[in-house]
């Protein structure tokens, strides 16, 4: 017998066993320790009573979990993670856990929602499509060990000061939710932060997740580009070892074009995908 309802009542424990298993053979394997689902659950603003589980025999075999967030007057969701068992899939799970929620979701005002999934999942992508979700834009993921190809040097120190206002100033493009301010504002503490400044102005920063060696944020004064500033930044942060870079917006041709000029290499397209209430 199925039934889906909320996760409000599953245990973590039970919900990374089945997350793991869900996503054990996926295009890019990924597997959470319980505390890693915990900081998730943290930095993202996870709801569960807002997340849906599905039940075969009061047994979880599939969830997707829903980050919320409220932007002045505006409710948004974000889907963190969809997943079901090997053995359960090809059932429509996916589609029916959406069909519960979405009512629930413009019962309480929510107006739209985001989530992104690997270009190459097609199976995936027909089911959002169908579900409502319709493409917003393209996101590239980088790895590889930044080449220092400047000759300029530039004074780049560790800070604690996250100053949001003056960091999102530099932006070219909107982060997607995992790497927003205010994902990271929540995790501050587990993140390293390093700034450039030239006479005590901050003209660039960036903002990396030691564990994996992830950056989240990186951004340098459009006054102050093409001058080395951002691959100062880079390799102080990277230190000779990988780096990986997760949701580039493929818009930003500058960018994308700069990270490759510094011998990153994409290893996997996503798509943005939303959907209005």
């Amino acid at each position: 017998m199925i039934t889906i309802t909320t996760l409000e009542e599953v245990s973590l424990g039970e919900l990374v066993e089945v997350f793991n298993k869900s996503f054990e053979k996926y295009f890019v394997p990924v597997s959470l320790s319980l505390k890693q689902l915990e900081e998730k659950i943290k930095s993202e603003n996870i709801d569960l009573a807002m997340s849906v589980g599905v039940f075969k025999s009061n047994k979880l075999v599939g969830f997707v979990l829903l980050g919320v967030r409220t932007f002045g007057t505006k409710k948004v969701f974000y889907n963190a993670a969809t997943g079901v068992i090997l053995e359960e899939r090809g059932q429509g799970l996916t589609a029916r856990m959406y069909q519960f929620i979405l009512p629930i979701l413009r019962q309480n005002n929510f107006t739209e929602g985001f989530l992104e999934v690997i270009s190459q999942n097609t199976i995936a992508i027909k089911i959002y499509q169908k579900i409502g979700f319709t493409f917003s834009r393209e996101l590239f993921c980088y790895k590889g060990i930044p080449k220092n190809i400047s000759t300029e040097t530039h004074n780049v120190l560790q800070s604690t000061h996250f100053d949001w206002k003056q960091f999102e100033a530099f932006w070219d493009f909107r982060p997607t939710w995992q790497n927003a301010s205010e994902s990271l504002e929540i995790q501050k503490e587990m993140l390293q932060l390093y700034v450039c400044k030239e006479k005590n102005l901050l003209i660039g920063y960036g903002i990396t997740d030691p564990k994996g060696n992830r950056l989240k944020q990186l951004a340098v004064n459009k006054d102050y580009r093409n001058k080395g500033i951002g691959r100062a930044i880079l390799n102080k942060m990277a230190n000779n070892n990988p780096i990986v870079i997760i949701n580039v917006d493929a818009n930003d041709k500058n960018f994308n074009n700069y990270l490759d000029k510094i011998g990153l290499s994409c290893f996997v397209t996503q798509h943005e995908m939303l959907i209005r209430l």
